[in-house]
């Protein structure tokens, strides 16, 4: 195999707005990841946990893993559609969790001293949703 990805990365923790990657079928060369304000918005945030957290998706992206691809919310997943217009049932908030562990995991390594809090704030909603099937 060979893959020549780019990874471009905006730090702007006084910007507004929501800290994610984005990647697309029109440029798969091209991952672009923004840390924004927040990225602060469980207490035990940071703006280095929630990057390598956004790495993690990075990766999963990059090598096409399965966490990846049983994500609804990718746009290469048959359920994205119905997903992006009613909201996951329990199958698709499961799907949709393991996806961010395995980003948290990976995060994990990259940050091996981060706070652990910070893992468990952002997954708790994820574990809420698979119980609630994404009814809040």
């Amino acid at each position: 195999m060979r893959k020549k990805v780019t990874i471009e990365v905006d730090i702007d923790t006084e910007k507004p707005g929501t800290t994610g990657m984005q990647g697309n079928l029109a440029t798969p060369n091209l991952i672009k990841i923004e840390v924004r304000k927040d990225a602060g918005s469980f207490p035990h945030d940071t703006p280095e946990g929630s990057l390598a957290h956004e790495l993690g998706h990075a990766i999963a992206t990059i090598f096409n893993l399965p966490e990846f691809r049983d994500d609804p919310r990718t746009s290469t997943n048959r359920d994205t559609l119905r997903y992006r217009m009613y909201g996951p049932d329990s199958d698709m908030a499961q799907r949709v969790y393991n996806h961010e562990k395995l980003a948290w995991d990976f995060a994990r390594v990259m940050l091996p001293g981060m706070d652990q809090r910070e893992v468990e704030d952002s997954l708790r909603d994820y574990r809420r949703d698979i119980k609630t099937g994404g009814d809040r």
